[in-house]
């Protein structure tokens, strides 16, 4: 669609934007762009908790908007996000009620996890394999790690090079228990503590709840993994 049908078609569904009257006061462009762009600023810093640019797009000269008579207020749309190419939105919302998408162009800087050797498929991550590096967020995907400790004993899901950025998508829980193997039950009451002996239905990560079968009464009991062949019932 060209610009010009974008203004017709804006100024149609909200024909308060247009002020006709030339006595009418205008809303300084320049304002609103401000606004959108402290709003940026100061969002994308608190959430990166690092260096943040903002670039705000010129907004077309042949929008007349009101003056608004109480302080633009500005907000993410749903779905939208604070790193990259976004948008986001500048409301009047005073007597004469407006709301205008702004496009914005921010840019992040911070410290991410990246590997400090090569980690091969089904190897689980130590501390002493990361390192923390500054990257350009907005080039990165959200699921990098910022906290190196949030990796930590997790299991590769696939090859990672020495220096790639860690992605979630890259790892995933490290397996306590596997289907087929033993495993002990532990069963606590009060300050009495039983341990058994049992056979895992299914692969379980920490924190899971996995079936397991009784070695001795054969019966199937559900509990949750608390570490290697650990499986806690009863709670």
């Amino acid at each position: 669609m060209k610009p010009i049908r974008h203004l017709t078609l804006l100024l149609l569904i909200c024909p308060s934007l247009w002020a006709a009257d030339r006595t009418v006061p205008l809303q300084s462009r320049e304002e609103i762009r401000e606004t959108a762009r402290e709003f940026l600023l100061r969002e994308a810093s608190s959430l990166q908790g690092g260096e943040v640019q903002v670039e705000t797009s010129p907004i077309d000269r042949r929008l007349r908007l009101r003056r608004c008579d109480r302080p633009l207020e500005a907000f993410l749309p749903r779905g939208g996000r604070l790193i990259g190419a976004t948008s986001v939105g500048v409301r009047c919302g005073g007597s004469t009620p407006w709301t205008l998408y702004v496009r914005a162009q921010v840019r992040a800087w911070g410290e991410v996890a990246v590997a400090r050797r090569p980690l091969k498929r089904g190897d689980r991550i130590r501390a002493e394999d990361l390192t923390l590096v500054r990257k350009d967020l907005s080039r990165l995907p959200d699921s990098v790690f910022r906290d190196p400790a949030s990796a930590v004993d997790l299991m590769v899901r696939r090859d990672i090079p020495a220096g790639a950025v860690l992605d979630l998508t890259q790892l995933e829980k490290a397996r306590l228990v596997r289907r087929g193997e033993q495993v002990t039950l532990v069963a606590r009451t009060g300050g009495i503590e039983v341990r058994m002996q049992g056979t895992a239905l299914r692969d379980a990560a920490r924190d899971e709840t996995v079936q397991v079968r009784n070695t001795r009464s054969k019966r199937i009991v559900e509990g949750r993994v608390v570490d290697f062949g650990l499986v806690e019932v009863g709670r």
